[in-house]
């Protein structure tokens, strides 16, 4: 993975019409937990990865500095500086996709909590004894309510194999079924849990605007 980022350089170098001597720092998502400050990445069940010093690796390759953090929280500060978040000092990022994430920003700033895990609601257990999670655990949030999950249950009803182009063309184009399925219960179950949490994290700041 890391060789992959190295070699993707040079490409988005070339696509933004700049050259190397032109790079301040680099900074890479990553799905996991992330120490941002130590630039480990603690934990990415999907990639197998477990205290993997990711930042100090690529800095090695590449003689720049690199930063790394959580891919929701990559997508928070995207919000915050380009998108919906940019009149708010508080507000919460919820990304549902492979996964299920959700971001606080406090007082403008990313809030990663006391172990770098803070908004994993994808891993709240939803369903007792569910479908195996890419965690290891049972009946997570994400394996129930994440795209994937979507995609599987709209082949499921169709009976045929679907692809993800062709889910989110029927979502668009009105599909009863896939629109069923978007607005079913599991994922209002994640709906429900950003809102509760949402409750939660309106204690930690005094005037929080709350935007998904």
């Amino acid at each position: 993975m890391i060789h992959a980022v190295e070699l993707a350089i040079p490409r988005l170098l070339a696509d933004a019409g700049r050259a190397e001597k032109d790079i301040m720092g680099i900074g890479v998502s990553i799905p996991g937990e992330v120490d941002p400050q130590k630039g480990i990445c603690l934990q990415s069940p999907r990639f197998g990865w477990r205290d993997l010093h990711f930042a100090e690796m690529l800095a090695e390759r590449v003689h720049a500095p690199v930063w790394i953090d959580d891919d929701v929280n990559a997508f928070a500060i995207a919000q915050k500086l380009f998108g919906a978040g940019r009149n708010h000092r508080n507000f919460a990022a919820l990304a549902i996709g492979t996964g299920i994430g959700c971001s606080l920003v406090l007082n403008g700033d990313i809030y990663h909590g006391s172990n770098s895990s803070a908004g994993k609601l994808g891993h709240i257990t939803s369903t007792t004894g569910g479908a195996l999670c890419e965690c290891g655990r049972r009946g997570c949030l994400m394996v129930h309510a994440a795209e994937p999950a979507m995609l599987d249950e709209y082949q499921r009803r169709r009976g045929t194999p679907i692809s993800r182009a062709t889910f989110v063309d029927a979502v668009e184009a009105g599909d009863e079924t896939a629109l069923a399925i978007v607005g079913g219960e599991a994922v209002s179950s994640a709906m429900r849990c950003s809102r509760r949490c949402g409750r939660r994290w309106k204690g930690l700041s005094p005037s929080p605007s709350l935007s998904c």
